[in-house]
């Protein structure tokens, strides 16, 4: 009976031991750290097709820097949240902004900046990626 509770317990401690992370799979980090080229952007929900967003650049360097080319160019720090779906830029500062992650994966990532203005209320500007 010993031996059955003792095998029994060696079971359950087997079946709960964390499974091992793929050390070829990227992580968030990885996969955001890269130059990204707009292709779509909607503001409050409906396309935006009258600006030329050809020339837009979103670049996250490894270091945990960006670079931000639209037209002006913008610099600053980022971090994504523990989860992913959060990226914060320049944390800490007057600029801080944080910036939704709807979709981050080695092919695509998706952004959405919110802003208040008085006049114009809140605007939600999404940028659909791709390297």
């Amino acid at each position: 009976m010993k031996n059955i509770a003792f095998i029994l317990i060696l079971f359950v401690l087997a079946a709960c031991k964390e499974e091992p992370t793929d050390p070829s799979e990227p992580t968030p980090e990885e996969m955001i750290s890269r130059t990204w080229q707009v292709q779509s952007v909607q503001v409050n929900g409906q396309n935006e097709d009258a600006a030329d967003y050809s020339n837009f650049r979103f670049t996250f360097d490894a270091n945990q820097t960006y670079r931000f080319l639209n037209p002006d160019e913008q610099q600053g720090s980022w971090e994504l949240t523990a989860n992913g779906t959060l990226l914060i830029l320049d944390q800490g500062t007057e600029q801080e902004q944080q910036v939704a992650v709807f979709e981050l994966s080695e092919t695509e990532l998706t952004l959405e900046f919110t802003e208040e203005n008085e006049k114009l209320g809140i605007t939600r500007t999404r940028f659909e990626l791709a390297p």
